[in-house]
C-alpha cells in the first residue's frame, strides 16, 4: 500500500503543477486581455474622432455643377484629415495603421494612403455619403509574454454619415436676392476657391430691381394692407423683443424708434417700416421663422390673400437650373414658401453700416487652418476688396426669390412674361411689392468684404446640426455629419 500511496502522491504533484501553469496562463491572458480591451477603447475613440473630422472636411467641400453635386476635396485630403486626428489620439505605445473608405451606401472606395499634405489628387466619388475609418495597432503584452505571446491586436472601426440640411439656424438679414443659377453652379466653391461672391450691391442689377434693392420688411402685419391689420405670409413673426409676445423691446439702433424697438415692426407702414425696424433687423437679424416649405394654399389668419399658384414648369425649375432645395418646384406644391414684402422707399445704404457694426460687435476670428473659408488674418485675393484683411467673420443665410407680386386695388397680382414669373426681370416690369422665398443659401461674410456700397461673402461650406434631416441629399451650402452604426 505504501508504494501505491507514494505513486499517487507523485501524480498529485504533477496535476498541481499543471493546474498552476494553466491558472497562471489564464491570469496572464486575463490581464493582457483587459489591457487590450482598454487599448481598443482608446482606438475606438481615436477612430470616432478621425471619422468625424474627415466627414466634416468632406461635408464642407460639397459643390454644385450642371445639376449635380460633387466635392472639391480630394480623397487624399480626406485621408490626411483623418490621420491628423488619429495622430492626436495615439495608442499607449507605438503608432496606429489607418484605412479610410468613402461609401455610397452600397459600394466602398478606399482613399489612397497619402503623404500629408497630399502630393496627389484623387476625386471623391460624387455619390459619397459615408466615410469609414479603421484604426489598428498592436499592443505589447505584459504577462503573457512569458508564455511566448508578445503582442495582441487592438483596433476599431467608425462610420460617419453626411447629410444635407437647410442652414436655417444661421442669422438672417432683412435682405433677399433674386435667384440665379450661377449662384449654385459654382464649380469652384469652397474650399479651394479664393473668390468671394457679391451678395448685395447698390449698383448691381442682379441684386436690385427698379427701386427694390433687396431689402425686405419682416413686420408682423402687411404695410400694403394698411390700415387693416393683415399678417404677412411669413411662417413666424419676430417675437424676440415684443411686449405682444411677452418679451422686452430691444435698444433702438436706428435713432427712429424712440429709444426702444418692438420686433413686431409695423411702426411706419407708409415708409414700409424701413427707418426703425428695417435698420434694427440689419443689426439684430430676424429671429422669427422663414420657410420655403410652409403651405399657403389657405389663409392662416384673417384678411390674408392666398398667393399665386406657381407652376412647376417655370424656368427656375428646369433640369440643370433647379437648385437642390426648391420644394415649390414639385408638382402640386406651387403655394409653398413664404412671401415677404419689399422695402422700396430708400434706406439701401443702411445695410453696409449695420453689417459693419455687427461684425465688429459679434464677429469671430476664423483661425482653424482646416476651415472651409479663409483665415481671418489673411487678405482678400480677388475682387473689389482685394488686398484688404479679412478680419472678423459671421455666417448668415440669404433667401433667394424667384417670383414677385404687385399690390393694387386690394389685390395681389403675379409679375410674369409669357407665363413665366421666374425669368430675369425686364426694364418694363413693375417694382415688386412682395417676393416668394424660393430657396436658401449660406455665406460667410468678413469685415474686409463689406464696403460702403457692396457686401461680399464666401458661398457655402457651412456645417449644421444634422438632426434636422439625417438622410437629406447633400447640398452646396450646408451639411451635417454624425456617427452612424454599421449596417
Amino acid at each position: 500500500m505504501s508504494a501505491f500511496a507514494r505513486h499517487d502522491e507523485g501524480q498529485a504533484l504533477v496535476l498541481i503543477a499543471i493546474g498552476m501553469t494553466v491558472a497562471l496562463l489564464a491570469a496572464a491572458i486575463a490581464i493582457d486581455w483587459t489591457y487590450g480591451l482598454a487599448q481598443r477603447r482608446v482606438m475606438q475613440n481615436a477612430a470616432d474622432a478621425a471619422v468625424l473630422a474627415a466627414g466634416r472636411y468632406l461635408a464642407q467641400s460639397v459643390t454644385y455643377h450642371s445639376g449635380t453635386t460633387s466635392f472639391t476635396a480630394s480623397a487624399e485630403g480626406v485621408y490626411c484629415e483623418a490621420e491628423r486626428f488619429l495622430e492626436a489620439n495615439p495608442p499607449a505605445s507605438g503608432s496606429a495603421d489607418l484605412t479610410v473608405e468613402l461609401g455610397s451606401g452600397t459600394t466602398w472606395t478606399p482613399a489612397p494612403p497619402s503623404a500629408c499634405p497630399p502630393t496627389t489628387t484623387t476625386a471623391v466619388p460624387a455619390d459619397t455619403i459615408y466615410v469609414r475609418v479603421t484604426a489598428t495597432t498592436t499592443v505589447a503584452t505584459r504577462a503573457a509574454r512569458v508564455f511566448g505571446v508578445t503582442t495582441v491586436p487592438a483596433g476599431a472601426t467608425a462610420r460617419a454619415r453626411l447629410s444635407g440640411t437647410p442652414p436655417v439656424a444661421l442669422p438672417s438679414l432683412p435682405l433677399v436676392q433674386e435667384f440665379a443659377p450661377a449662384l449654385y453652379d459654382c464649380g469652384g466653391c469652397l474650399p479651394g476657391s479664393p473668390s468671394p461672391v457679391t451678395i448685395w450691391s447698390i449698383n448691381d442689377d442682379s441684386s436690385t430691381q427698379h427701386g427694390f434693392k433687396g431689402l425686405v420688411d419682416f413686420s408682423r402685419y402687411s404695410s400694403r394692407h394698411d390700415p387693416q391689420q393683415v399678417e404677412q405670409l411669413v411662417t413666424g413673426w419676430d417675437r424676440s423683443g415684443s411686449p405682444e409676445a411677452g418679451t422686452s423691446p430691444k435698444p433702438d439702433r436706428s435713432g427712429h424708434c424712440g429709444g426702444w424697438w418692438n420686433t413686431k415692426g409695423g411702426e411706419d407702414p407708409n415708409q414700409q417700416n424701413r427707418q426703425c425696424s428695417g435698420t434694427n433687423w440689419q443689426y439684430y437679424f430676424f429671429q422669427g421663422a422663414l420657410s420655403t416649405t410652409t403651405s399657403w394654399s389657405h389663409p392662416h389668419s384673417p384678411g390674408q390673400v392666398v398667393p399665386s399658384n406657381l407652376p412647376p414648369s417655370r424656368s427656375v425649375c428646369a433640369p440643370g437650373v433647379r437648385p437642390p432645395l426648391a420644394p415649390s418646384c414639385e408638382p402640386g406644391q406651387g403655394r409653398v414658401g413664404d412671401w415677404v414684402e419689399t422695402i422700396t422707399s430708400g434706406g439701401s445704404n443702411d445695410i453696409t453700416g449695420s453689417l459693419s457694426d455687427v461684425l465688429s460687435d459679434r464677429g469671430v476670428m476664423i483661425i482653424d487652418p482646416k476651415a472651409a473659408t479663409p483665415l481671418s488674418n489673411t487678405t482678400v485675393q480677388s475682387g473689389p476688396n482685394r488686398g484688404r484683411l479679412h478680419g472678423k467673420a459671421i455666417r448668415i443665410v440669404l433667401y433667394l426669390w424667384d417670383c414677385a407680386e404687385v399690390y393694387s386695388g386690394g389685390q395681389w397680382s403675379l409679375i410674369q412674361s409669357n407665363g413665366d414669373c421666374s425669368r430675369a426681370f425686364a426694364p418694363g416690369d413693375p417694382t415688386p411689392d412682395r417676393v416668394h422665398l424660393f430657396t436658401i443659401a449660406s455665406y460667410t461674410v468678413y469685415q474686409g468684404l463689406v464696403s460702403s456700397n457692396t457686401v461680399q461673402g464666401y458661398f457655402g461650406g457651412v456645417l449644421t446640426d444634422p438632426t434636422a434631416c439625417q438622410t437629406c441629399p447633400l447640398n452646396p451650402f450646408a451639411n451635417g455629419v454624425y456617427l452612424a452604426a454599421e449596417d
